[in-house]
């Protein structure tokens, strides 16, 4: 919740053990002028809902109807004597929306317990080398690119590890806000850019490679072999890089398509079997390397 340009919280103790679920209601005396949350529709791990009236109180696992959300919180501080380390999930909407990360995190937990605290940064819209667009409201809420995020590093907390899905949208954010268009993706600049963020934190980096799109209404009238031939060049430029993850032989068609089983709907994103397969190809890799 905002009220003007200083927003004012509270610390508060809560002795929870392990394994115990969390619930949170924050809820607004008050009309806001301002709300902002996560989107997440992976709900195993994390399940939240956004509604615009102080005196509803909604049922998490039921709801059909409401928007799924994360609660915006700065941060928890957990006290432990254990050495933990942080894992980051980074990058675009294909990370935030959590059918990929909650089975890797729940693999994790169950292979690796009390090795990493997750954090969960992925911001949908977000693009790999350019801020936001500002031309509407909704291009906004896309914030910073990953570099600058990653760079202000407003948390203070140095991920061991890192697992990044971006740069897709470097490709479309061009074609459907006018702030952007002549910001557009070349195989060069993604090189150089990916060679920078690989180079921040000391952080051990690894990356999925462009998922397919398919080209919307929305997106006007565009060359829709130019931009394909743009991800193509990156993803073949991946495969031979380390510490990628290539996820076309996984979700995509010949055509450059999302595989119908795959498909959250739209064409872009993956539904929760497709999170769940990449996750599995990622984790055969991953395992051996944490």
């Amino acid at each position: 919740m905002h009220q003007g340009e200083n927003v004012m919280t509270d610390g508060f103790f809560l002795d929870i053990e392990a394994n115990q679920p969390i619930y949170v209601w924050m809820k607004a005396t008050r009309q806001q002028s301002y709300s902002d949350y996560k989107s997440t529709f992976e709900t195993t791990l994390t399940n939240a809902s956004f509604v615009r009236k102080a005196n509803l109180l909604p049922k998490l696992k039921e709801t059909t109807t409401l928007k799924k959300g994360w609660f915006c919180l700065e941060a928890i501080e957990v006290w432990s004597d254990k050495q933990v380390e942080y894992f980051e999930f980074a990058g675009d909407s294909l990370m935030e929306m959590g059918m990929i990360t909650t089975p890797i995190k729940q693999a994790l937990m169950q292979q690796m317990p009390e090795k990493y605290v997750f954090l969960e940064t992925a911001v949908s819209g977000n693009r790999l080398c350019y801020d936001a667009p500002k031309d509407t409201k909704i291009h906004a809420t896309f914030g910073n690119s990953l570099l600058k995020r990653i760079q202000q590093n407003n948390s203070g907390i140095i991920p061991t590890v890192r697992l990044v899905s971006i740069g897709a949208n470097d490709l479309m954010v061009p074609l459907i806000a006018k702030d952007a268009q002549k910001q557009i993706m070349t195989l060069d600049k993604y090189q150089i850019a990916i060679s920078q963020l690989k180079k921040l934190q000391n952080t051990q980096t690894y990356l999925l490679n462009l998922p397919p799109f398919k080209v919307q209404p929305m997106f006007g009238d565009v060359d829709v072999k130019k931009v394909q031939k743009i991800r193509q060049e990156i993803n073949q430029w991946t495969r031979i890089q380390m510490n990628y993850f290539d996820l076309t032989p996984i979700i995509e068609t010949v055509s450059c398509e999302t595989k119908a089983e795959y498909d959250f709907g739209d064409q872009m994103h993956l539904n929760q079997l497709g999170g769940k397969k990449v996750a599995q190809v990622i984790l055969l890799d991953l395992i051996n390397k944490l």
